[in-house]
């Protein structure tokens, strides 16, 4: 794959990574909507816990991870705000 194939690729998959964010916020609120437990402190420790045993089995940096899940889960949070 050339340079400009694979800088296309990386866009088509920075895309998906933004659509299924769009959809995690959009359950999120569906959920927010029937359990305000959905964004609890302790269900907010278990989703960044699972995300950094991910990480671990991935060999990736678990900071770092840690940094994806919390502003993910805060873009849950505030939503469409």
């Amino acid at each position: 794959m050339g340079t400009h194939d694979l800088r296309d690729h990386l866009k088509k998959i920075d895309r998906q990574i933004f659509d299924l964010i769009a959809e995690r916020v959009a359950r999120c609120q569906e959920a927010k909507e029937q359990d305000e437990e959905t964004f609890d402190a302790e269900s907010q420790t278990d989703t960044i816990a699972e995300w950094e045993e991910m990480a671990d089995e991935k060999g990736w940096n678990l900071s770092t991870v840690n940094r994806i899940a919390k502003g993910i889960l805060d873009v849950c949070k505030s939503g469409n705000d």
